[in-house]
């Protein structure tokens, strides 16, 4: 049973992550779909990047982070 659920999680992650792909460059996403986008598993990590300067959040209505697309494809791109 715990297999059926990963695998089910494998296909939602992979369709958001080529729903991402089709977005706009100027659009904004949350933190879990900037993780997919980099192709990370730790909201650490994006944090590391926040503070060393490579990516920027946006809190644009609320007091959540916000990522921009086009910010996370050049960095995607750098690594």
């Amino acid at each position: 049973m715990k297999t059926e659920r990963k695998d089910l999680s494998r296909k939602t992650n992979v369709k958001s992550s080529l729903n991402l792909l089709a977005m706009q460059n100027d659009q904004f996403v949350s933190t879990r779909e900037a993780m997919i986008i980099l192709g990370i598993k730790s909201q650490t990590t994006i944090g590391k990047y926040e503070t060393e300067g490579k990516i920027k959040a946006y809190r644009p209505f609320s007091n959540r982070k916000r990522y921009k697309v086009s910010e996370l494809l050049k960095l995607q791109s750098k690594r």
